[in-house]
């Protein structure tokens, strides 16, 4: 059993829920993964981890959406949190709450390339990826107008109506393009540093 903030508890799940999917794309891809301390999603697209404040024997898969919502109902500054065979358990003051989980991970969660280099972001990198993105296309038939262009001297997107640029030294080697429902989820975030790889 691990005694935490349930607030910084939820900030932390909140940081990585861009790699949450609700149609389980990916088997528990809808789930966060606690495992070696730490908290792990993955979509097929995007991948989050972050130290969860639990100890390193908290192991499991947890569905992403009753487990924020439980924690966003309870009241209490301070919760235990215990993992049994089959559920997660939240216990306050005045209130439990068991979620169902699975103890076997299937998520492949070690799929991301690590860099060999990290690079600073520009302090506007996420300011400008949330403005172009908005230029993006949603029609998945034409793939590369969903996406948003890093180029190393800008970032830009457009759906063949509309179309947005913002000129920035991005640090990027090469031109890519990124699914704007991916980045965009990004944005927020605080991102400071980036890193390629071959396909990440």
């Amino acid at each position: 059993m691990a005694r935490i903030n349930r607030e910084e508890f939820l900030h932390c799940l909140e940081s990585v829920q861009a790699g949450l999917s609700p149609k389980n794309i990916v088997e528990q891809s809808s789930c966060f993964v606690f495992r070696r301390g730490q908290v792990v999603t993955y979509n097929d697209e995007v991948s989050c981890k972050m130290p969860s404040g639990l100890e390193r024997e908290c192991l499991g898969a947890v569905e992403g959406s009753p487990l924020v919502e439980t924690l966003q109902k309870l009241v209490e500054e301070d919760i235990d949190v215990e993992f049994t065979d089959a559920e997660m358990l939240l216990v306050g003051k005045h209130r439990r709450a068991g979620i169902r989980m699975e103890k076997e991970i299937a998520l492949p969660i070690s799929l991301g390339e690590k860099p060999n280099v990290w690079k600073p972001l520009p302090p506007e990198f996420g300011e400008a990826v949330n403005t172009v993105q908005f230029c993006a296309s949603a029609n998945q038939m034409f793939q590369q107008i969903t996406c948003v262009h890093i180029h190393p001297d800008w970032v830009e997107a457009l759906d063949n109506t509309q179309f947005c640029r913002w000129p920035l030294r991005t640090g990027v080697e090469e031109p890519m393009l990124v699914r704007s429902q991916s980045i965009k989820a990004m944005c927020h975030l605080g991102m400071t540093e980036f890193g390629e790889t071959p396909s990440w």
